[in-house]
């Protein structure tokens, strides 16, 4: 066999090969070839190939981590691949690139539905909805001697 039949396909090849085999975009039927590309729209705020986590996708679990591979002109859609390569199809609303919620000692706001790691302090404001998380003080040695937010409290 020839070198460049050994070689593996491309993004762009394998994109096309898998928009024609129906449902690549769950909800959304078959794909039209033509429809795909690897080229994102000129205002998108992510790139190609960049990992983001979804939310509010039906048969996803909230905050999943997938890697956009592609835009559905059509559908106006970004085609993002799971961890177990299947491919799906969601709205920029849908879509979030902060992956990680990274704590510090300071009260950070904790993006809806953002999944935070074990072990911070969290508090709610009733009034707006919003979460805050921090690290635990006694972890920096900055133990306030009373329990509450003190110093530095989320905002009201």
């Amino acid at each position: 066999t020839s070198r460049a039949a050994q070689m593996p396909p491309t993004l762009g090849v394998l994109l096309f090969l898998l928009a024609s085999v129906p449902p690549s975009l769950p909800g959304t039927g078959a794909m039209a070839s033509g429809e795909v590309t690897t080229t994102l729209p000129e205002q998108s705020p992510f790139r190609l190939g960049q990992t983001v986590r979804i939310y509010n996708v039906k048969n996803l679990p909230q905050g999943v981590l997938c890697k956009i591979v592609g835009w559905h002109t059509a559908h106006q859609r970004y085609i993002i691949r799971d961890g177990a390569a299947a491919l799906w199809g969601v709205t920029e609303e849908q879509v979030s690139p902060q992956t990680d919620f990274e704590p510090t000692v300071e009260w950070k706001v904790v993006p809806k539905d953002m999944v935070i790691p074990p072990g911070l302090e969290v508090k709610l404001n009733f009034e707006t909805g919003e979460k805050f998380a921090r690290l635990k003080q006694e972890e920096f040695g900055a133990v306030q001697g009373k329990s509450g937010c003190g110093e530095g409290g989320p905002p009201q």
